[in-house]
């Protein structure tokens, strides 16, 4: 899967997805390793792209100066990546999908004990570009443009029963509309059961009056439906937590 935007001068794609909701204790090593390959496949598909045009260029029997000046020299013919080549950017994000705190190495150097500053020195160090909720200002969150920010500030106060009745009251009009997939994260990270019609791509999302059921309370029985004046109509079901929302 993929998706592109431009901000004018730069294209971005996102073409890949990994669901992280633990902490990954080696996720240095492991997005050095993405990047790398990411890399590596890169310089292979401009060797690739070389050859095919030597082979074509000898094939028509193209012989002018500017094509005999694009011949490459001993250094490009071994490595296969021209010195007029460039490389796209990779950069690997994680997203921490969970309510608790990342407390694993966020670099290369930290899964290392090294005492000499001199060793140090050689060491190529290798970050983790890191989203955790937990901890993240609310501020910080809110500077999302997609409904990944009410996803993340669901999540991040999911286990405080008070705080999250705040937060949904405090945004509450960010919260009447959910895209069904930001609901559908909500539902499988913090193991809340949500209602939305099928056909709907837009989920109606009101704070009520009555506090949210968290996975694991010992809430009613029943089912929760909103009207748009802010209160619950309980349903009677069977022996489901109250939805969030």
């Amino acid at each position: 899967m993929y998706t592109s935007k431009s901000d004018g001068e730069t294209g971005y794609v996102l073409y890949g997805i990994e669901s992280q909701s633990q902490v990954h204790y080696a996720a240095a090593v492991k997005n050095n390793l993405y990047d790398a390959i990411e890399y590596a496949g890169q310089v292979e598909e401009a060797a690739r792209s070389h050859r095919h045009a030597m082979k074509q260029k000898k094939r028509d029997g193209s012989a002018d100066v500017a094509e005999e000046q694009k011949k490459p020299n001993s250094g490009e013919f071994l490595s296969g990546f021209w010195k007029s080549d460039r490389l796209i950017p990779s950069v690997t994000v994680m997203i921490l999908f969970s309510p608790d705190e990342w407390d694993g190495p966020s670099s290369l150097s930290e899964m290392m004990e090294i005492k000499d500053p001199k060793i140090r020195s050689f060491i190529n160090d290798y970050r983790v570009h890191l989203i955790a909720p937990a901890q993240m200002p609310d501020e910080e969150i809110m500077k999302f443009q997609t409904s990944l920010r009410e996803v993340l500030l669901f999540i991040k106060y999911s286990k405080d029963q008070e705080k999250l009745n705040q937060i949904l009251k405090t945004h509450e009009e960010r919260f009447r509309e959910l895209e069904r997939r930001a609901v559908d994260v909500i539902a499988a990270v913090t193991s809340s059961r949500l209602n939305y019609e099928e056909e709907e791509e837009v989920i109606h999302c009101v704070y009520g009056k009555r506090k949210a059921c968290l996975p694991g309370d010992s809430g009613y029985e029943g089912r929760r439906t909103a009207n748009w004046r802010g209160e619950w109509r309980t349903e009677k079901s069977t022996g489901s937590c109250p939805k969030f929302l």
